[in-house]
């Protein structure tokens, strides 16, 4: 029994394991996309995937005075923020601030930037800033949640402090909008056409390898769902049902019969056969 109940465990982990790359398989498209600080800034970065830009150089101050000033937040604390400059202030007298708790301690340092593009809304992002002073033996960090807003030139308020010492905020500006590359124009220059190439000798085409036919896209659509089929099934079966070894199996009464009727079906295929050879036109279904 135990060595039963032992089998029956890592079945259920293989099958959770499965179930588990199959749904970050299909969820991959939705992660989120880095956006690399170009060289020499602190608010402007590029996607690489696509070369798309963003630059919060519009909302910023230069001459160490930050651009937003006393945003009331939680626990009656001013916060005073600018993306691309740092600036000095009472108790944040370090040269690389960011973002400052009232005067009091920083939140955030131009030495730990990470910049991410939602990837299921590109009008959509987030901004980390960490290495602030420490609170409770960890260092503070920011998270600034930004959306692209054309209406808006630039509304930065307070979302709530986390535990541990995590400061959120909101964004909204147009000039948190992602800037797109401009394609290029079309060529003016006229080009000469090749002279068509001879007629080859053989009367077949030949066939296109990168091309993904319908059968082969049906067939992993069938592999597919007997995949969340069978994990599914056996899941339900083994927490719900409490079904260990084969009986986990779904529907196993139905698929333990397959095989005889598969043979029985054989068999009535051979008789009819062999009664067409005899002369005998109909005939029904003969028991075996």
């Amino acid at each position: 029994m135990a060595r039963l109940m032992s089998c029956s465990s890592r079945s259920a982990r293989r099958v959770f394991s499965v179930v588990c790359e199959l749904l970050l398989l299909v969820c991959g498209c939705w992660a989120n996309t880095d956006c690399k600080l170009n060289s020499g800034s602190f608010c402007a970065c590029t996607v690489q995937s696509d070369g798309s830009t963003l630059d919060l150089s519009p909302i910023s101050k230069s001459g160490g005075t930050p651009y937003f000033q006393g945003i009331k937040g939680a626990a009656g604390w001013h916060y005073d923020y600018d993306p691309c400059a740092p600036f000095v202030e009472k108790n944040c007298k370090t040269k690389d601030v960011l973002i400052c708790q009232g005067g009091a301690a920083v939140c955030g340092r131009d030495t730990s930037i990470q910049i991410e593009i939602t990837g299921s809304n590109p009008d959509k992002g987030t901004i980390t800033y960490g290495n602030g002073d420490e609170l409770r033996k960890a260092p503070r960090k920011t998270v600034i949640s930004f959306t692209c807003d054309p209406s808006q030139e630039a509304k930065f308020t307070s979302t709530g402090e986390a535990p541990g010492g995590t400061y959120n905020f909101a964004l909204n500006s147009k000039h948190t909008c992602l800037k797109h590359p401009t394609p290029p124009p079309p060529s003016t220059t006229k080009t000469t056409k090749p002279p068509p190439a001879p007629p080859t000798t053989s009367p077949h085409r030949t066939p296109n390898k990168n091309h993904v036919s319908l059968g082969t896209i049906m067939c992993i659509c069938l592999l597919m769902a007997v995949i969340v089929y069978m994990a599914g099934g056996f899941g339900f079966m083994y927490v719900k049902r409490e079904a260990r070894g084969l009986e986990a199996i779904p529907n196993f009464e139905l698929w333990k019969t397959v095989p005889g009727l598969i043979k029985d079906g054989a068999m009535f295929i051979v008789q009819k056969i062999k009664g067409l050879r005899g002369g005998r036109g109909g005939g029904s279904y003969e028991s075996l």
